[in-house]
């Protein structure tokens, strides 16, 4: 009986190095690709081209899109960082329009 509890214990340490050695990412491989496979950036081509379909996809036509992104760039910017890219500004605010 004291073999069997010494054994549990001795695999309940095991497993708990093992989550705690699992490999963190400070990116995840998944959001990498974004600037690739994401929505913004697939659609974005598109959207540019055609005023009217940028119109029902933001609420708003490009202008008005363009002045409030020029008015409030500057304090959305962040940097990029050896480890990641941070979210661009554009990025931001069709996220939060949408």
């Amino acid at each position: 009986m004291r073999e069997l509890a010494m054994i549990a214990i001795a695999l309940q340490d095991e497993e708990r190095s093992a989550r705690n050695n699992r490999r963190r990412f400070w990116v995840h491989k998944m959001l990498k690709a974004r600037h690739t496979e994401g929505e913004f950036w697939q659609i974005q081509r598109h959207l540019l081209d055609d005023e009217e379909k940028f119109y029902i996809y933001f609420h708003m036509d490009r202008y008005l899109f363009d002045y409030i992104l020029s008015f409030i760039e500057k304090d959305i910017t962040k940097k990029n960082t050896k480890f990641r890219l941070a979210v661009t500004p554009i990025e931001k605010i069709a996220v939060t329009l949408r």
